[in-house]
């Protein structure tokens, strides 16, 4: 009775880890809106291991590396998941793989070894199922594992893309300076203003774009830039800190900003928004101001009234989002360079 019951439990945490996998393997990659259960906890703790690297070792590559490893990790997650289901419902009936050879009952090793052919439809003959309904399972579980490895490279590759897209986007209003204080003295070089109205017109469309981006491949958050220039946590922070520090005057000579500073900051917000369902914690403390910043500005005050999260709160989770990427604070509001937390 003992060794029938735990055949059935064997074989119940066998179909459950399968449709399990199956559930996350759905919500993360072919609902472009989520991410699964499984695949959150271990992309986030592999992401944990590769911070950690970078802070004992005192080096970026580890923040670059973390991404495209967590992108390979997880395609092999998966599959080992859907190996170990598999093997634990062969094994729940005793002699559900035999050998061909000798008609032996196989071994615990030798029917994971079977199943691990199986899924990748290289099976050997040297060992094979017993009866009508373990071929018939058999051809499931080729099939299962046809599925799951063509559907997770599918995944994996439009990632690279995106993340060029996130990356030429970061690089667009780096050009314009290295802190906010810089592209702000820039732009009063522009006296009609006409520059920043230019480049925010198409920031409101393309940053819902990132977002979107992000929805779709939840893995993207763990792709770190290698430079301050492509860095789209410090560029997004720069343009939310510009965007509250433009002049009165700016308004005045270029009417177009009461629409496009409101369009980019609910922009903003919903990146913010997206950003916090993936372990992102705004900073206990809120960053330093610039000295100059007016509550009562034009800007601020339309950030503040288009703007579903407080102002204290979203520059406290781009200052999260700043250090998750392995940069510091300091130097986005003052002049200067922007630098990283650990070194190069």
């Amino acid at each position: 009775m003992a060794s029938s019951f735990e055949a059935v439990a064997l074989t119940g945490a066998g179909i459950f880890i399968v449709v399990g996998v199956w559930f996350d393997f759905m919500a993360t990659a072919m609902s472009a809106s989520s991410t699964g259960v499984f695949s959150k906890r271990f992309t986030y703790g592999v992401h944990l291991f590769f911070k950690a690297g970078s802070r004992t070792f005192q080096s970026r590559k580890w923040n670059v590396a973390a991404g495209p490893c967590i992108n390979l990790a997880l395609i092999f997650f998966w599959f080992g998941l859907i190996w170990v289901g598999w093997s634990m419902i062969y094994l729940g009936s005793e002699g559900a793989i035999v050998s061909s050879s000798t008609r032996l009952p196989a071994q615990v090793n030798e029917t994971v070894y079977f199943v691990g052919f199986a899924l990748t439809t290289m099976g050997t003959g040297d060992f094979i199922p017993n009866g009508s309904l373990w071929r018939l399972m058999s051809v499931f579980t080729a099939f299962n594992g046809l599925v799951l490895v063509t559907l997770s490279i599918t995944y994996a590759i439009p990632v690279i893309q995106a993340i060029a897209d996130k990356r030429a986007f970061s690089s667009q209003f780096a050009v314009w300076g290295d802190s906010t204080e810089s592209v702000l003295s820039h732009l009063k070089n522009d006296q009609n203003y006409e520059s920043i109205a230019v480049y925010l017109k198409p920031i409101s469309t393309q940053i819902p774009l990132v977002v979107q981006n992000h929805l779709a491949y939840p893995v993207l958050h763990y792709f770190h830039s290698p430079t301050a220039g492509t860095s789209l946590a410090l560029q997004i922070s720069v343009l939310d800190e510009v965007l509250r520090g433009l002049p009165d005057e700016a308004f005045e000579r270029q009417p177009a900003l009461y629409v496009l500073v409101p369009n980019c900051t609910k922009a903003i917000t919903e990146f913010l928004t997206t950003l916090s369902n993936v372990f992102i914690e705004p900073a206990k403390e809120e960053p330093p101001a610039r000295e100059d910043e007016s509550k009562q500005s034009i800007a601020y005050r339309l950030v503040e009234q288009h703007s579903t999260i407080a102002v204290s709160k979203r520059r406290k989770l781009l200052k999260a989002l700043v250090e998750e990427d392995g940069w510091n604070w300091q130097k986005i509001v003052n002049r200067g360079r922007l630098s990283a937390s650990i070194s190069e």
